[in-house]
């Protein structure tokens, strides 16, 4: 699963009015959703070369940690496991805000891989 934050829609210019981001958008959005295929297809591809079955899921303009809250719940999920950033020194005891926020909220056990 990946998910990719909303984008504004307006930027403001300097008092002067809003520019009209909207192509801007579809075309960042776009890219974000061409990366998320091929990171998930390369990852999927590495799971079923092991022998196991995988499914793969990009949800556009959702944040993270509320994307895989509801795949869980929409899909059934029994249990959900999160990569986290190998930190060092005392950040390696820190997660990041949308691991921390799916730990705090889930209702199915969590399993952060490091």
């Amino acid at each position: 699963l990946t998910a990719t934050d909303p984008v504004a829609t307006g930027i403001g210019a300097g008092g002067f009015g809003t520019f009209d981001a909207g192509p801007i958008i579809i075309q960042l959005e776009d890219d974000y959703a061409d990366q998320a295929t091929k990171l998930l297809g390369e990852a999927k591809a590495k799971i079923e070369a092991s022998g196991l079955a995988a499914e793969t899921l990009h949800v556009p303009r959702q944040r993270p940690a509320d994307a895989i809250l509801d795949v869980v719940t929409a899909h059934g999920v029994d249990t959900i496991v999160m990569g986290s950033h190998g930190r060092r020194g005392l950040g390696r005891l820190l997660l990041s805000s949308q691991a921390a926020e799916v730990l705090a909220r889930s209702t199915v056990p969590v399993l952060i891989v490091k």
